[in-house]
């Protein structure tokens, strides 16, 4: 891939945040990460929607990889539960929050 594709150009004296050129840091299921490719180009509205979701998953994902679920609401924890219950179903990952 090309180095330079996607990158920002910085001027002296601006600043950007981590969070406004990347996103949100995304964990999958198998307990990698990573970050939204379209991040950059979502609206406002878009990104609070996402954030919204992605850190309900996140918490459901983090809480299924380590087995801590202190940190989940009682929606977060039946999510986790059923889904943990449901084995039988590879075509139906935690992504369906």
């Amino acid at each position: 891939p090309d180095p330079n594709k996607n990158m920002s150009e910085i001027s002296i004296g601006q600043s950007k945040s981590f969070y406004e050129e990347m996103g949100p840091l995304v964990i999958n299921e198998d307990g990698t990460t990573g970050y939204l490719t379209n991040w950059k180009e979502m609206t406002d509205h878009e990104k609070k929607a996402v954030v919204r979701i992605l850190m309900k998953r996140n918490r459901i994902r983090y809480a299924n990889l380590t087995g801590e679920t202190e940190h989940l609401n009682q929606d977060e924890l039946k999510r986790l539960r059923d889904k943990q219950a449901d084995t039988t179903d590879p075509n139906n990952p935690l992504d369906g929050l």
